[in-house]
C-alpha cells in the first residue's frame, strides 16, 4: 500500500489493512487511513534526512567548495597576454614574483566562469578523487625558479563568493523533495522557508508522488519516493521513520479496536475511532 523508495514497508502495509479491516462494514471510506498515513510518513523522513543543522551545514559547503578551487587575483594575467611569452600546451602559466611560477591545468582555468558553472564543476571535482586536492611543486631546472601547478579549479575570488552562494542555495532540496509528496496530499501544510522554496506548486521534480491508487476502494495505496541527490545515503534514516510510523499505527489500531470494543456493545460505529487518532 505504500511504498517508500526501496524500503520495506510490509510491516507498516499489514497494520494500515488492520485498521481498514476494523472499518470494514462501518461504511465508512477507508481511504482516508492510507492518504493519512502516507502524508505523515512523508513528513516524519523529510524531517529525519538532512540536514538538520541549516548554519552548520552552510559552513561545511563553504569549506568543501573552496577546498576545490584555487583564487588567483584579478590583476594577475597568463604569460599568453603578454608579448613574446608562450604557455605550455597543457598549462597556463601565471607570474606571481620574479623567483616564482604559478600555473593551471588549461581545463581547470575558470576564472571568468560564471557561478552556475562553477557549481557544476564543483559538484563534478567530486566524484574524481583527488584530483582537486594535488599542488605539484618544484625548481625549473634551467632558471631555477620555484614552480606550482595547481589541480584545483582556478577562479577569482569573488566569482568563488557568489558560487558557494549557489551551492548552499541546495539546502533543504533533499528535505523538500519528500515534504512535496506530504503537500500534495495535504496542500495547507506548511514547511520551514529553506524547504518550502524548493517546491513549485507544491512539488518538485524531484519528488515520486502518484496517489492514483486510493481511487482503488478494496486495497487503496500511495507510492512515493525520492529522486534528490544523496537520497539513497539516507536508506537507513528512511527505514527507521517507517519503524516510528508502524509503531504509532500500532498505537492507533489498538486504540480504533478498543473503542470498537466497547461501541459493538453499544451498537455504535466504529469510523469515528480512526479519525479520532488520525494526526497520532
Amino acid at each position: 500500500m505504500v511504498k517508500v523508495a526501496t524500503v520495506d514497508t510490509s510491516g507498516l502495509q499489514f497494520l494500515l489493512r488492520g485498521l481498514q479491516n476494523a472499518l470494514i462494514g462501518s461504511g465508512g471510506d477507508v481511504s482516508h487511513i492510507v492518504r493519512d498515513e502516507s502524508k505523515l510518513l512523508a513528513v516524519e523522513i523529510s524531517k529525519r534526512v538532512g540536514p538538520r543543522d541549516r548554519a552548520k551545514t552552510g559552513e561545511r559547503i563553504d569549506k568543501s567548495v573552496r577546498s576545490r578551487f584555487a583564487e588567483l587575483g584579478e590583476e594577475q594575467n597568463n604569460f599568453e597576454d603578454n608579448p613574446g611569452k608562450e604557455g605550455h600546451a597543457f598549462v597556463k602559466w601565471y607570474r606571481c614574483d620574479e623567483n616564482f611560477l604559478f600555473g593551471v591545468a588549461r581545463d581547470l582555468d575558470m576564472r571568468h566562469g560564471d557561478p552556475e558553472t562553477l557549481a557544476k564543476a564543483y559538484f563534478d571535482s567530486k566524484t574524481v578523487q583527488g584530483r582537486m586536492r594535488l599542488i605539484f611543486s618544484f625548481h625549473h631546472p634551467r632558471q631555477k625558479q620555484r614552480v606550482a601547478i595547481t589541480m584545483k579549479i582556478l577562479t577569482s575570488k569573488a566569482v568563488l563568493r557568489q558560487t558557494v552562494a549557489v551551492v548552499k542555495k541546495g539546502i533543504g532540496r533533499l528535505k523538500a523533495s519528500w515534504f512535496a509528496t506530504a503537500k500534495k496530499i495535504d496542500p495547507s501544510l506548511v514547511g520551514p522557508e529553506w524547504v518550502e522554496r524548493h517546491l513549485k506548486n507544491n512539488t518538485t521534480p524531484r519528488a515520486i508522488t502518484e496517489l492514483g491508487g486510493l481511487q482503488n476502494n478494496e486495497s487503496p495505496s500511495v507510492e512515493f519516493g525520492s529522486k534528490a541527490a544523496g537520497a539513497a545515503k539516507f536508506s537507513r534514516v528512511t527505514e527507521f521513520a517507517v519503524k516510528v510510523r508502524k509503531e504509532k499505527v500500532k498505537a492507533r489500531l489498538a486504540l480504533v479496536l478498543s473503542g470498537y470494543s466497547r461501541d459493538v456493545a453499544r451498537g455504535i460505529r466504529v469510523q469515528r475511532h480512526a479519525k479520532d487518532h488520525a494526526n497520532d
